[in-house]
C-alpha cells in the first residue's frame, strides 16, 4: 500500500529529471569564473563532445586542432576535460609571460601528492621550491651548462650516432643505446 502511494509520486522519469536537473545546477554552479573563455561543456564531460566533434568535421593534429579554438577565443583559452580545468596557452608570448609570473611557478597540487610524504616527484609550494634551488645548484656545480658539459654530450652523441650506423637499415630498439649514452654523460 505504501509502495503503490510512494510509485505514484516517484517514477523513474521524475527521479531521472531531477538527478539531471541537480547534475547541471551543480555542475553550473561549480564552474570557476576567473577562467578564460573557451569552447562549451557538459557535465561530467566538459569540453570533450566539442572537442571530439571539431576532430571529426575536419581532421587535423591536435595542434592545429588548438589554433582553430584560439581563432575564436584568443591565445589563451580554457578547456575543461572530465571535470579538470585546463587553461592552454598558445603563442610562444604567452607562454614566456606566464612562466615568469611568480604565481604560476609552482606545480597544482595532486591528489597522490597529498597522500605522501612531499618527495622530489610530489613536491609542491615552498618544498618544491627548495628542491628545485636545491637541485639546481647541485647539478651546476656537477658541470650541468658549462662548456665541458656540453663536450662530453657531443661525445656521447657521436658515439650513439655510430652505434646506429652499425645497424644500417635493420629494425632495432634504440633504448639501451639511448639510456647508456644518458648513463655516460651522468657518470661522466
Amino acid at each position: 500500500m505504501v509502495w503503490e502511494y510512494i510509485s505514484d509520486y516517484f517514477n523513474l522519469r521524475s527521479v531521472l529529471l531531477c538527478s539531471a536537473t541537480f547534475l547541471i545546477i551543480s555542475w553550473l554552479l561549480r564552474r570557476p569564473s576567473n577562467m578564460p573563455p573557451g569552447p562549451w561543456s557538459v557535465p561530467i564531460l566538459g569540453s570533450l563532445p566539442y572537442l571530439v566533434r571539431a576532430k571529426y568535421m575536419s581532421p587535423m593534429e591536435p595542434h592545429r586542432l588548438f589554433v582553430a579554438i584560439a581563432r575564436k577565443y584568443g591565445n589563451i583559452f580554457s578547456l575543461n576535460v572530465f571535470g579538470y580545468n585546463a587553461v592552454v596557452l598558445n603563442t610562444h608570448e604567452a607562454i614566456k609571460e606566464a612562466f615568469q609570473n611568480p604565481l604560476l611557478n609552482d606545480r597544482p597540487s595532486n591528489k597522490l601528492g597529498d597522500d605522501i610524504e612531499p618527495g622530489v616527484a610530489s613536491a609542491c609550494g615552498e618544498s618544491w621550491k627548495q628542491q628545485r634551488h636545491f637541485s639546481l645548484s647541485t647539478l651546476r656545480g656537477f658541470g650541468v651548462g658549462k662548456r665541458s658539459f656540453e663536450e662530453q654530450i657531443s661525445l656521447e652523441t657521436k658515439a650513439l650516432l655510430d652505434e646506429i650506423k652499425i645497424r644500417q637499415d635493420q629494425p632495432f630498439d634504440p633504448q639501451y643505446l639511448i639510456v647508456n649514452a644518458v648513463s655516460n654523460v651522468i657518470c661522466a
